[in-house]
């Protein structure tokens, strides 16, 4: 339409109005370019793995409303195909057992992929809750002795 247009008013204004033609070729050049940025947006944020907010906040969200669940450090997510992946350390109370820190991750992961289907792996890394306590008490006896 821009390049039909500069070309009529080129045409019908004569020599005074021949960059019209110019005009509009470079009018129609930044609607292509605008729509070709608009188009490789979501795709390009893809392909950096750009962090999908939204889906992070979901999944906190479930996470902490399962049972045992104390706090939730660390969450990444990330695209993998048309589906999610998603790794998170869980604070959990320090002194359960490996088989029930091992359960309750089995149950988070079960609740988040149930709640929102788009998360096809979720990979728990478990975490002593309140982790800070533990690190300003000073180092364990373990770590105090030399090697």
């Amino acid at each position: 339409t821009a390049a039909a247009l500069g070309i009529s008013i080129a045409i019908w204004g004569g020599p005074a109005y021949a960059a019209a033609d110019d005009w509009a070729a470079l009018l129609a050049a930044a609607i292509i370019l605008i729509n070709a940025l608009r188009l490789m947006r979501e795709p390009l944020h893809e392909l950096m793995d750009a962090e999908p907010v939204e889906l992070i906040a979901q999944v906190r969200d479930v996470a902490l409303h399962v049972p045992g669940v104390r706090g939730v450090e660390t969450l990444l997510a990330r695209k993998h195909g048309a589906c999610y992946r998603v790794d998170m350390h869980l604070e959990v109370d320090p002194d359960l057992t490996v088989r029930e820190a091992h359960a309750l991750a089995h149950r988070v992961k079960d609740a988040i992929r149930e709640a929102l289907p788009a998360v096809e792996d979720v990979l728990i890394h478990i975490e002593p809750w309140p982790q800070h306590a533990e690190t300003a008490a000073g180092p364990t006896a373990r770590e105090a002795q030399p090697r």
